[in-house]
């Protein structure tokens, strides 16, 4: 198992997920890379690259040109992401050589949705005090300002990733660090996913955007971490006018992920969900708690990667959704839960649960530190 995957130790969260809810499905596609054949046609894929891509760039177009985004009007961000959606759109079209009226038709589609998401990017921006610090943030590269490692048998694992913004908040000598990843999806933040090693994106992110802020005379601190759907949704209303049916739009704009408790962040963040649920207000100690024990879990994940095990033992996540509703490689590991096989459960904790159990985890690390001291 080392002589497979040692050329390639350095992991993303998405593989991170893959192997932790199918040891099995991790091995096919980043041990043997096995591929599905590629359909030249646009498809969902392939719209999240166009739909990602605008915002990568219109939010680099916003800090390169230093835009006071106060001043911006909705006209002035759709000028600005038409530009780039065009390139981005042109860029797909020429990689695989598609240039049929359907597949520009699909891709034409989402021009109003990149629009919007400009436009709702720059209004969550402008509703608290936090400012654009850096966008497309590479972490675990030879390259990049930050870094996750980690020795496991001798071998040598970098996590590896690319947070698509920061937002940062100065006050008394503190970096308040907020980030925010775009999914083109409307994706709810689950903490017992998270805490479960299923869903670690979004903590990850957190952790490794505290070593990308340049500052020697102020200490970075995280903020909030948080998913932003890019989506143009549809609302029902009997409302005419603009105002009122944006306001309606707005509500199904559910930025989530989890946010830590102090009051000047509370304050000064902005919009963040529809209301600022308690579920998803956590404390500085139990933040560093619960990355402490996600790190803990991709570590022995990771170990059993390393020592072969390639099990297909796929887990249920409730609401008749398991790690083999959207796998491509069932023909290949003959998992048949009709048959007998059973999948492996994850428990659902409840939030308060996982509340109590970082405290207690943090209470004992920190007593086991000062003992070593």
């Amino acid at each position: 198992a080392k002589r497979l995957y040692r050329d390639n130790l350095r992991l993303s969260t998405t593989r991170l997920a893959s192997l932790a809810q199918c040891p099995f499905k991790h091995f096919i596609k980043y041990g043997l890379k096995a591929r599905e054949r590629k359909e030249y046609s646009i498809e969902s894929a392939e719209v999240g690259i166009v739909l990602h891509k605008t915002m990568e760039d219109f939010i680099h177009h916003l800090l390169n040109e230093a835009v006071p985004l106060k001043d911006l009007s909705r006209d002035q961000t759709d000028k600005i992401v038409d530009t780039y959606f065009d390139a981005a759109s042109q860029r797909v079209l020429d990689e695989y050589n598609i240039n049929d009226s359907r597949n520009k038709f699909i891709l034409e589609r989402q021009r109003e949705t990149a629009r919007y998401i400009g436009y709702m990017s720059v209004a969550h921006i402008n509703s608290g005090d936090f400012s654009l610090y850096r966008q497309e943030v590479l972490f675990g590269d030879k390259n990049s300002d930050s870094n996750i490692e980690m020795e496991i048998g001798g071998e040598r694992v970098n996590l590896v990733g690319t947070i698509d913004r920061i937002d940062i908040l100065e006050d008394s000598g503190l970096v308040y660090v907020k980030i925010i990843d775009y999914k083109t999806r409307d994706k709810v933040f689950s903490l017992s996913d998270a805490y479960n090693g299923i869903d670690i994106q979004l903590l990850l992110y957190l952790y490794a955007s505290l070593s990308a802020i340049k500052n020697p005379r102020a200490k970075a601190v995280p903020a909030g971490a948080f998913y932003f759907p890019v989506i143009n949704p549809l609302v029902e209303t009997t409302a005419r006018d603009r105002d009122s049916i944006e306001k309606k739009r707005e509500e199904k704009i559910k930025v989530d992920g989890i946010i830590i408790g102090e009051d000047i962040i509370l304050e000064k963040i902005g919009k963040i969900t529809k209301k600022k649920d308690d579920k998803n207000i956590f404390s500085l100690d139990e933040i560093e708690a619960l990355i402490d024990h996600v790190l803990a879990g991709v570590k022995e994940n990771l170990r059993q990667m390393l020592e072969g095990n390639i099990k297909a033992c796929p887990v249920s996540l409730g609401n008749a959704i398991t790690a083999c509703s959207y796998c491509r490689y069932s023909s290949i590991c003959r998992f048949e839960a009709e048959l007998g096989d059973k999948y492996r459960p994850v428990y659902k904790y409840d939030d308060n649960e996982i509340k109590d159990k970082v405290s207690r985890e943090f209470a004992k690390n920190h007593k086991e530190g000062a003992n070593g001291d």
